[in-house]
Formats: structure tokens, C-alpha cells, sequence
């Protein structure tokens, strides 16, 4: 078992999400970037202590650099990849896991 991660506020973390079984979920197609922008502001409404400071959207898996300025990084992730997952299985009209457990 992985040691708990550390949250200390005003920590800056460098995150990387993986799709399950690096299926290629995450095409940058234009729909799917303004997905990613809706969930990353809902995210973000929920979270305002999380500031993203740069993403990078690959075909498998994703990229974030955030400033957690109040210890609440893995509350901002849950609800950013839940809505994430949502909208990329209806996109694809399928069910299931969309990301690898951690990130």
C-alpha cells in the first residue's frame, strides 16, 4: 500500500491522470476539450482553493500543474474526473471506468 500523499496548503502539485488500460479516451477532439473545460470549472466552483494552473490533454492520459492552496487537491480531483468520466462515457456510449484508480 502507497503512503498517504502529502496536502499541504499552498503546495504546488504536478498531477497525472491515466485512462484504464491506456485506452485512448481522452482525443483531443474539440468536444471533448470543452467537456474538459465544463468539468475543470464545476471542479473548480467546487474547490476554489485549487488554482489550475496548466493542463495538457493527451490521448490517454492528462496532465495538471495546480496550486492547492487550502489542502482540498483530492476533493478538486474526485469531483473534476467524476464529471470527466460521465461525459466521456456518454461521448462513447459505453459504461464503466474510465481513469486508473490514483493520480
Amino acid at each position: 500500500m502507497r503512503k498517504p500523499r502529502l496536502c499541504r496548503p499552498g503546495q504546488l502539485h504536478d498531477v497525472t491522470v491515466r485512462c484504464l488500460r491506456s485506452e485512448f479516451r481522452l482525443l483531443p477532439t474539440e468536444e471533448r476539450k470543452q467537456r474538459m473545460a465544463f468539468a475543470l470549472g464545476k471542479a473548480q466552483q467546487r474547490c476554489p482553493g485549487v488554482q489550475v494552473i496548466a493542463i495538457c490533454q493527451m490521448s490517454n492520459h492528462l496532465h495538471l500543474c495546480v496550486l492547492d492552496e487550502e489542502g482540498e487537491l483530492s476533493n478538486f480531483m474526485q469531483a473534476f474526473l467524476s464529471r470527466l468520466a460521465k461525459d466521456i462515457n456518454r461521448l462513447d456510449r459505453i459504461r464503466g471506468a474510465v481513469f486508473e484508480r490514483r493520480f
